[in-house]
């Protein structure tokens, strides 16, 4: 799963959707309950302070963490669309994904640079899916539909595990907006072989005219 760089600072992601993480200032004060903070020392160790417990894993006796990470918890949703490819060539499923996130190992999130979920997920959807998508036809998008639940459902994909999330995907296929899609370059496609069609006619013609 492709991670992103280091922030510096936010709660937000450059087009405005709210980042798992964000890096605050030491010496750290708890100003909510929805958050566990990450505290990181040099000497490799860490600390998470939970709104109900603190976990220490190699904390040193003395000195002070050099960073400081607010993680978010609780429930949340992000939505964005995906294109799925169906059979025959630059052929596309419209389909909104909905994902439910929420973070499990804060440690995990701030190690792997979780800044957007939306972003990471839409990678692995469509690496997970394509395959499955395109065995179906443009025409055939309620099968196809069926069958990219049914795959979601039955967890093997497992998004979000390697990187201290707890993910539920659930993708649909718009139904009307595939087919229309398909309607609309097939008549294009008409269109056009209909006019190669009149351009060869017409050469036809001046050919016969010219002959001897």
């Amino acid at each position: 799963m492709r991670r992103h760089a280091a922030a510096t600072g936010g709660s937000a992601t450059p087009d405005g959707r709210a980042a798992p993480r964000r890096r605050v200032r030491a010496p750290y004060r708890r100003r909510s309950g929805r958050v566990a903070a990450v505290l990181l020392y040099r000497n490799g160790g860490h600390r998470v302070v939970w709104p109900d417990r603190t976990e220490d894993v190699d904390k040193p006796l003395f000195g002070s963490p050099y960073t400081v990470f607010e993680v978010r918890l609780g429930r949340h949703v992000t939505e964005f669309r995906l294109r799925l490819p169906a059979a025959g060539d630059g052929v596309f499923f419209e389909a909104v994904a909905k994902v439910q996130w929420m973070v499990t190992d804060p440690y995990r999130v701030v190690q792997e640079q979780v800044e957007d979920v939306a972003e990471l997920l839409r990678d692995e959807l469509l690496d997970g899916l394509r395959r499955l998508s395109r065995r179906f036809r443009i025409t055939e998008a309620q099968r196809a539909d069926e069958a990219v639940r049914e795959e979601l459902a039955t967890g093997r994909l497992g998004f979000g595990r390697d990187i201290g999330l707890r993910v539920r995907v659930l993708v649909f296929i718009d139904l009307d907006a595939s087919v229309r899609a398909e309607v609309s370059r097939r008549d294009r496609a008409g269109v056009t072989m209909e006019a190669d069609e009149r351009v060869a006619e017409a050469a036809r013609r001046r050919r016969r005219r010219t002959a001897p």
